[in-house]
């Protein structure tokens, strides 16, 4: 699928994007890394993302885009104050299929998967994730 240039911005220079999807597999040495809880959903442990190649500059990467939250940070300006997930860009594969080209953010469908991902974490990894409770509080304090 060729990309093609585009409405979408990467720090606020516009991109040209691919839509496709993206092979992913468990972090054993990162248990709350985002992606694990998407892989505890399968049965065979590997779980595949929507997903979206930006190509900015001279270099490309991949953004998950589920629930279209790589698309909602293109759209306003690909900055680093919006939320993103990275996917290794070798386990991408582009495709038309309209079920990965997600173009538009259900911020409802994402607010709940994000919810279950952090029982999720809670459940699994308690001492993980109250670490990361405290570190998030300490970095909204300014302490």
């Amino acid at each position: 699928m060729k990309a093609s240039y585009s409405k979408y911005q990467w720090q606020g220079t516009f991109v040209r994007v691919e839509f496709g999807y993206s092979e992913i597999y468990p972090n054993k040495e990162k248990p709350l890394w985002w992606s694990n809880y998407e892989c505890s959903l399968v049965d065979d442990g590997v779980a595949i993302i929507p997903s979206v190649r930006v190509h900015y500059n001279k270099t490309s990467f991949v953004l998950a885009n589920h629930f279209g939250i790589a698309i909602h940070k293109l759209e306003n300006g690909g900055w680093p104050n919006m939320q993103h997930f990275g996917l290794q860009d070798d386990n991408f594969t582009a495709t038309d299929k309209s079920f990965y080209n997600i173009t538009r953010f259900n911020q409802a469908a994402y607010k709940h998967r994000e919810q279950q991902r952090s029982k999720w974490m809670q459940i699994n990894y308690p001492s993980q994730f109250e670490q990361m409770q405290a570190l998030q509080k300490m970095i909204r304090s300014g302490k």
